[in-house]
C-alpha cells in the first residue's frame, strides 16, 4: 500500500498500564484511504488503547503511528487538526444545546462566522437535529445524542474520523440508524477506523477487519475473508426446560456446518455441549479464536491562537454558570453566615486593646470576601471532575485546542463568581451598617485581591481533578487546605493579636496577604507599597499554579 493511499499506519505499539498491564503487545495494521477499517474484538483486547494513542490522547511505550501521513508522537497537533474523534463517552456538554455544542467545536478548529453557521445548520439537518437545535442536550435522547457525537466529529471535515464503539449501550433501532449514517459515511469516500465488539456491526460496516486479541491482531482481512476462514457457526440454544440430545440432532437437521452449540436451559445455564454462557449474538468459536491466535495545517499554539481558546473555553464555563445561577446563591450561604452570625456576636470586640477601628462588622468584611473567595474557587475543580467524567476533557483533548485554555476556562469563571459573591457580600455588609474609609478604590482593592487569592487556589483544586480523578481527594485536600489557611490568618482578628507561631505561619499564608491586601486599601490612610507587595505575592502564586495545573494534563494523559 503506497503512502499516497495509506490513511492509518500502525507499527509495533506496546502500551503497558500499572500493574503490568499489557493493552497492546506489538499492535499493527495499516488503513487504505476513503475505506472503513473495523478493530473487532472482546472488551479488554486493547481496541480502545489503540483509539488513544492514534488520536493523541495517549503515547505508546514502543512503536510508532501515522495519521494522515502524519508521525502522531512527533506532530501530535498536526495530527489533531486531521482527525474527528467519536469516543465512548460523549462528551458533550449537557447544560448547552446542540447548536452550541457544534458551534464551539468549529471554533475550535478555526471556523468562524458565516462559513461556522453554514456548517452547523447542515450538520444539523443532515443528522436530524434541526428541531432540537435550541434544547439543552440533556433533554436528548440517547440516540439523539450520539448523532450530535458525530457530528460533532465532523465538524471541521476531518481526513480520518475515529468511532470507539459508537453503538455500545444502545437499542436495536437507534443502532440500525447508527449503521445507516455510518455507511452513508462510507459512501462519501471518509476514512473511517471503527472500533465494536459485535461481530455483525463489523460485517455490515467495515471494508477490512483485523481481530485484536491481548493486545495483538490475530487475523486481518475482509469480512468475506475471514467468515470463509471459520469452521461454521455458533448458535445460541435457549430451552425453557431440560430435552435429550436426540430432540436437538433433529431439531438441527438441515443445517451445515454446525461446529459449536451453546445452550441455556432456564436455571441451568450451558447445561449440554459446551459449557460457556449462552451467546447473544454471532461471534468467533473459541477454538477457531485460539488457532487464529498461535499462526497541513496551522498549528494551535501561537500565541493569539492560545488567546481565542482561551475565550471560547471561559465562554463555555461562563455559560454553564448563567444556566446555574443557585450554584453562587448556595455558594454564598455559609460566608454570609459568618458575616451576620459573627458580626453581631463579636461587635465589642473593637474594645479590646489593641484593635484598631470602631466597626467590627466593616473589619470582618474584607476576611469574609477572602474566605469566600478561597472556598468558593478550592471547590472549583469539582467541575472539571464532571468534565472528566463525561469525556469532555478527553474531546478537548484530541482537538489542537491550547491546554492553558482549558485551564483558563474554569479559572475564569471561578474568578467571575468571586467577583459577584464579593459585590453581595459588601452590599450585603453596607446595609449592616459597614463603612469603609478606602471608598470605591479600597472596594476595587479588595476585589481584585480576593480574584488574585482564587486564581491559584482554583488552579489548585484543577491539578487535584485532574491528578486524582477523585471526588474524596478533592473533598480531603479542600479541608486539609482550606479550613487552616483561613484560620490561621487575620480575617476575624487582627493578627497582631494572635500568638506568635500563628503571626509567623501568617506571614507565608496567601490568604492573610489577600487580607491585609484589602483591608489596608480600606484605611483611612493607605500603605500602597504594603498592598502593592502582596498582591504582588498573590500575582507570583497565581503565575505559578497556573503552570503546574497545565502540567497537569500531562500526569493525566499518562494514566488514560
Amino acid at each position: 500500500m503506497s503512502p499516497s493511499t495509506t490513511a492509518i499506519t500502525v507499527d509495533g505499539l506496546v502500551k503497558t498500564y500499572p500493574g503490568d498491564v499489557r493493552a497492546l503487545d506489538g499492535l499493527g495494521f495499516s488503513v487504505r484511504a476513503g475505506t472503513v477499517f473495523g478493530l473487532l474484538g472482546p472488551n479488554g483486547a486493547g481496541k480502545s488503547t489503540t483509539i488513544k494513542i492514534l488520536t493523541t490522547l495517549t503515547a505508546p511505550d514502543e512503536g510508532r503511528a501515522e495519521v494522515g501521513g502524519v508521525d502522531v508522537l512527533r506532530h501530535p497537533d498536526q495530527v489533531r487538526h486531521k482527525i474527528g474523534v467519536v469516543a465512548q463517552r460523549s462528551g458533550n456538554e449537557p447544560v448547552a444545546t446542540g447548536r452550541e455544542n457544534l458551534a464551539l467545536q468549529g471554533k475550535v478548529f478555526g471556523i468562524r462566522g458565516t462559513a461556522l453557521r453554514r456548517r452547523v445548520d447542515d450538520l444539523l439537518d443532515r443528522f436530524g437535529l434541526a428541531d432540537a437545535a435550541q434544547r439543552p442536550v440533556k433533554t436528548y435522547s440517547g440516540g439523539m445524542q450520539r448523532r450530535l457525537d458525530i457530528a460533532m466529529g465532523m465538524v471541521h471535515q476531518p481526513e480520518v474520523l475515529f468511532l470507539d464503539e459508537p453503538t455500545t449501550g444502545l437499542d436495536p433501532e437507534i443502532r440500525a440508524e447508527m449503521w445507516e449514517e455510518i455507511a452513508r459515511l462510507s459512501a462519501e469516500g471518509m476514512t473511517v477506523l471503527l472500533t465494536t465488539h459485535y461481530l455483525e456491526e463489523a460485517d455490515r460496516l467495515a471494508d477490512r477487519l483485523a481481530i485484536v486479541d491481548h493486545g495483538r491482531i490475530v487475523a486481518e482481512g475482509t469480512p468475506e475473508e475471514l467468515k470463509a476462514a471459520l469452521r461454521g457457526d455458533a448458535i445460541s440454544a435457549e430451552l425453557a426446560e431440560p430435552v435429550g440430545h436426540d430432540l436437538l440432532d433433529a431439531a438441527l437437521v438441515g443445517v451445515d456446518d454446525v461446529h459449536q452449540l451453546t445452550v441455556d436451559v432456564e436455571g441451568h445455564p450451558g447445561g449440554l455441549g459446551d459449557r460457556g454462557p449462552a451467546l447473544a449474538r454471532r461471534r468467533l468459536p473459541p477454538a477457531h479464536r485460539s488457532h487464529i491466535r498461535d499462526g497541513q495545517h496551522r498549528r494551535s499554539t501561537c500565541p493569539m491562537t492560545a488567546i481565542a481558546h482561551a475565550g471560547y473555553m471561559t465562554g463555555r464555563h461562563m455559560r454553564a454558570m448563567a444556566r446555574q445561577p443557585w450554584y453562587i446563591a448556595l455558594t454564598l450561604v455559609q460566608p454570609m453566615i459568618y458575616l451576620l452570625l459573627f458580626g453581631a456576636l463579636f461587635e465589642k470586640a473593637t474594645l479590646i486593646p489593641g484593635f484598631e477601628g470602631d466597626s467590627y462588622l466593616a473589619f470582618l468584611t474584607p476576611g469574609i470576601v477572602v474566605m469566600s473567595a478561597l472556598f468558593s474557587a478550592a471547590w472549583n475543580g469539582m467541575a472539571t471532575l464532571e468534565d472528566l467524567e463525561r469525556g469532555t476533557i478527553d474531546r478537548f483533548l484530541v482537538t489542537p485546542v491550547s491546554r492553558a485554555a482549558l485551564i483558563a476556562g474554569p479559572i475564569a469563571q471561578a474568578a467571575a463568581v468571586v467577583m459577584v459573591q464579593s459585590l453581595i457580600i459588601v452590599g450585603v455588609a453596607t446595609v449592616r451598617g459597614a463603612s469603609y474609609d478606602g471608598g470605591v478604590v479600597g472596594i476595587a482593592v479588595m476585589l481584585l485581591a480576593s480574584v488574585l487569592l482564587a486564581v491559584p487556589f482554583a488552579a489548585f483544586s484543577n491539578a487535584v481533578a485532574l491528578t486524582s480523578r477523585s471526588r474524596e481527594a478533592m473533598i480531603g485536600s479542600v479541608q486539609f487546605i482550606a479550613l487552616p489557611l483561613t484560620f490561621l490568618a487575620a480575617g476575624f482578628m487582627p493578627i497582631d493579636l494572635a500568638p506568635g507561631w500563628i503571626q509567623g505561619i501568617a506571614r507565608f499564608n496567601p490568604v492573610n496577604w489577600a487580607v491585609e491586601a484589602a483591608r489596608a486599601a480600606l484605611a483611612v490612610e493607605v500603605d500602597w507599597s504594603f498592598v502593592l507587595i502582596r498582591l504582588g505575592w498573590l500575582a507570583l502564586l497565581a503565575a505559578v499554579m497556573g503552570w503546574l495545573a497545565t502540567g497537569a494534563f500531562r500526569a493525566y494523559q499518562k494514566t488514560i
